[in-house]
């Protein structure tokens, strides 16, 4: 068990009916419902404490994020309904009378989360306030729905009668609008030119005669053939027989050398 919160209050100011209606829920409720109301303790000095089988650190709704919040509200609002339909089927009128009284929309000082799951605290508050009474459904549809019929009935009435009221406004004006006046046509002379004389014809010119052409035949002259000059070619000259090299003189022979006598070294 965990505790939530150490109320101001004593346990001597629980009544009959909230001990009687928390009896009830762990009696008809499972677990993962009847943890909706957190269960109420006599603390020390008989202090009212609030107390919940679930585990985890209790967090108060204002300590959420946006996104944890719309999560818890809608858990909420989940475990109600179950709860409802437990009421119906255990056919008790504690917990019928606690459904009827639980606000749809909790109190957000009185709703924590423990382990991400809703636990609502001081629900005992809410057995003793008086819930006004349930119009019944149809009786509170069906006349409005009624009087809208009729209504759009005439309003679909008075908008005909205006668009005929306009048209026969339109015709009304078209048929007495004054005709418009028509001036009577003005004959206007006009002054024509008078025409202009045509010019005298030109005198055609005269034909040009032109002379005969006699031909002339011209005899032709007699061809005179010019005399033949003889040239005389001078015969090419006859060139210069090459004169015959001379020849090489021998080379001097070679002198043959004294023989010397060995013995005395004088020539032989």
């Amino acid at each position: 068990m965990q505790r939530i919160q150490r109320s101001t209050l004593t346990f001597a100011d629980m009544d009959e009916q909230s001990l009687n209606t928390a009896h009830a829920v762990l009696t008809y409720c499972p677990k993962h419902i009847a943890s909706l109301l957190a269960q109420p303790r006599a603390g020390q000095n008989n202090q009212l404490e609030w107390w919940s089988p679930l585990g985890g650190q209790p967090i108060a709704y204002a300590d959420l994020t946006l996104e944890q919040r719309t999560t818890l509200v809608n858990l909420y609002q989940q475990r109600l309904a179950s709860l409802q339909q437990l009421s119906q089927q255990a056919n008790s009128s504690v917990l019928s009378h606690l459904v009827a009284t639980l606000p749809k929309q909790p109190v957000f000082d009185h709703l924590y989360s423990l382990n991400q799951q809703p636990v609502l605290i001081n629900w005992h508050r809410y057995l003793h306030i008086q819930q006004p009474d349930v119009i019944p459904v149809v009786a509170a549809v069906t006349p409005p729905t009624a009087r809208h019929k009729k209504f759009h009935m005439w309003l679909w009435l008075l908008l005909i009668a205006l668009i005929l009221a306009a048209l026969s406004a339109i015709y009304l004006w078209i048929s007495n609008r004054p005709q418009p006046v028509v001036p009577a046509p003005v004959e206007v002379l006009v002054a024509l030119p008078e025409p202009e004389p045509e010019p005298e014809p030109e005198p055609e010119p005269e034909p040009i005669i032109e002379p005969e052409v006699v031909p002339i035949t011209i005899a032709p002259e007699p061809i005179v053939e010019a005399p033949k000059i003889e040239v005389q070619v001078a015969p090419k000259p006859t060139p210069p027989k090459p004169k015959p090299r001379p020849k090489p003189a021998p080379p001097p022979k070679p002198k043959p050398e004294p023989k010397v006598d060995p013995s005395c070294g004088c020539p032989i």
